[in-house]
């Protein structure tokens, strides 16, 4: 086929139409265009061809022009579900975000036989509503996602994220495991519930959670972090500085790790030397970490160097005079 196809021929709107889907499914998306604007100026009240010429522009980055596109094909046809649905994503990626949720909302008013188009509408609605903080709306939105369509995994995980954002400890586990069961590869979820159950004081069953992840993705640096301080909780101190060192080489500049490993190997293990590499590492990535300003004063103490330590404190006090430990200093 020629790059440009000549419109002057006896096509009908709808073979230019089933054109434009062919060459869609088969990446050509600009000829794709070139055939759905032509079904539309052939049959401009096709809400079908006004929708499917937006997803080729989408393709083709022209966000505002497949924006306008969706908006016609809702004009055209009120009830189209998926069309509401892009439009809502169409003003969610320009950060029009009322405009996107008020999309969203539409399409979950709309009356279609397609149970996971209109499942997709709950599930964009609870998206942005949990972008805007407003957490118990986004919550419903995901219940009621997985009512219709029990077999969605994003939603199952988004309505254990909310749970627990809501305090929701018991619903959220729930949750996270019902993502993990029809998902096992999904180390978020894990790593959630692992976390989740170390808030709960479940620490044992947290840990076995980030040893199963690390054996799905051995160098997931979250993993390896949420590892160390399972270990720690537990007084595994040398396996849980192991765990740090090895968050660090994956994720040199985690201001979370870097403390962790400098405060396990100052208070724990007093290996201060060490922990004064660390805690110099720390600071060279966030010059006014307060914890590490104080961690770093109190090891130099150890290391009966005063003068270096009380400059730390001077930091620290700078930063905030009532910081709680400096009374531990005078």
């Amino acid at each position: 086929m020629s790059k440009n196809p000549p419109r002057k021929t006896n096509l009908t709107a709808e073979d230019w139409f089933n054109l434009g889907v062919t060459l869609g499914e088969q990446g050509n998306h600009q000829e794709a265009l070139e055939a759905f604007t032509t079904a539309a100026e052939l049959c401009p009240h096709d809400a079908a061809i006004w929708f499917n010429r937006g997803l080729v522009l989408d393709e083709l980055g022209r966000i505002n022009e497949a924006l306008d596109c969706y908006q016609r094909a809702t004009e055209l046809d009120d009830n189209y579900t998926e069309a509401w649905n892009n439009l809502g994503a169409a003003y969610q990626e320009l950060g029009r975000a009322q405009e996107a949720l008020e999309s969203f909302i539409r399409a979950t008013r709309t009356r279609t036989p397609n149970r996971v188009d209109y499942a997709n509408a709950w599930y964009n609605r609870g998206v942005i509503l949990a972008d805007m903080e407003r957490y118990e709306e986004a919550l419903e939105c995901f219940i009621e996602t997985v009512r219709i369509n029990p077999g969605d995994a994003r939603a199952w995980y988004n309505r254990g994220v909310i749970h627990e954002q809501l305090g929701q400890n018991e619903e959220a586990l729930a949750s996270y495991k019902k993502t993990t069961k029809m998902t096992p590869e999904q180390v978020e979820a894990w790593l959630d519930m692992g976390e989740l159950l170390g808030k709960m004081e479940q620490t044992e069953d947290a840990l076995k959670i980030f040893k199963r992840v690390i054996a799905l993705e051995p160098e997931n640096a979250r993993a390896w972090y949420d590892k160390g301080v399972a270990l720690g909780i537990l007084d595994k101190h040398k396996e849980a500085v192991e765990a740090y060192v090895r968050a660090t080489k994956l994720n040199p500049h985690d201001v979370h790790t870097l403390y962790n490993l400098a405060n396990t190997l100052a208070r724990k293990l007093k290996r201060f030397q060490e922990a004064l590499d660390i805690t110099n590492r720390l600071l060279e990535v966030s010059p006014h970490h307060i914890n590490g300003l104080y961690l770093r004063g109190r090891i130099l103490i150890e290391l009966n160097r005063p003068r270096e330590a009380q400059a730390c404190f001077d930091q620290v006090r700078k930063l905030d005079p009532n910081y709680p430990d400096l009374i531990k200093t005078k």
